[in-house]
C-alpha cells in the first residue's frame, strides 16, 4: 500500500526578518507620509520622494520571503525523497532511500526555538554537494526523523505476504 507524499515548502518563521523589515519599513514610511513627527515642510518636501522607496522596499522584501517559500518544494515518499527549487528555472534532484550515505539536520540557537532547521541528504557514490537541501523546513526534529524511519525501512528485509 502506498502512502501518499509527505510535501514540505520552507516555513515562514525562516523569513521573519525580511516580514519585519517591510513592517519596519512601513512604519517609518508612515510616520514620515503622516508628519508624525512634526517636521517642518522644507524637510519632507526635500526627502517626500525618496520616501516612497520605503514602500517599495517593503513590497520587495514580502515577495523575496514568498517566492522562496512558494518555490521550494521537497517531497518524501515511500521510494525516496525530492527536491525541487525555482521558478522560470527549475532544478529537482531526488534521491532513493537505498543512496543515502548521510542525513544531518542543521540547526541555530534561534531555529531550534522556532522548531526550524535545515536537512541535508548525501546519496552514497555522490559529489560533496547535498543531494537534497531542505533549508528551513518546520518541524525539522520530525521530518529527519521520518527520513531515517524510511531509510531504517528500505534496508529492513521484505516479508513475503
Amino acid at each position: 500500500m502506498q502512502e501518499t507524499p509527505m510535501k514540505l515548502h520552507p516555513t515562514r518563521l525562516a523569513f521573519l526578518k525580511y516580514y519585519a523589515g517591510a513592517v519596519v519599513a512601513l512604519i517609518v514610511w508612515y510616520a514620515l507620509y503622516a508628519n508624525v513627527l512634526g517636521l517642518e515642510r522644507s524637510v519632507i518636501e526635500l526627502y517626500g520622494p525618496y520616501v516612497i522607496l520605503l514602500v517599495v522596499v517593503a513590497f520587495i522584501l514580502v515577495v523575496a520571503a514568498e517566492v522562496h517559500v512558494l518555490t521550494d518544494a521537497y517531497a518524501i515518499t515511500d521510494r525516496g525523497m525530492t527536491q525541487r527549487v525555482g521558478i522560470l528555472s527549475i532544478k529537482e534532484s531526488s534521491v532513493t532511500w537505498d543512496r543515502v550515505a548521510d542525513v544531518q539536520m542543521h540547526q541555530s540557537f534561534f531555529e531550534r526555538i522556532l522548531g526550524i532547521g535545515t536537512i541535508v541528504v548525501q546519496s552514497s557514490g555522490g559529489d560533496e554537494e547535498p543531494e537534497v537541501l531542505m533549508r528551513s523546513v518546520g518541524g525539522a526534529v520530525r521530518v529527519k526523523q521520518t527520513i531515517d524511519d524510511k531509510i531504517h525501512e528500505s534496508k529492513a528485509p521484505r516479508q513475503a505476504a
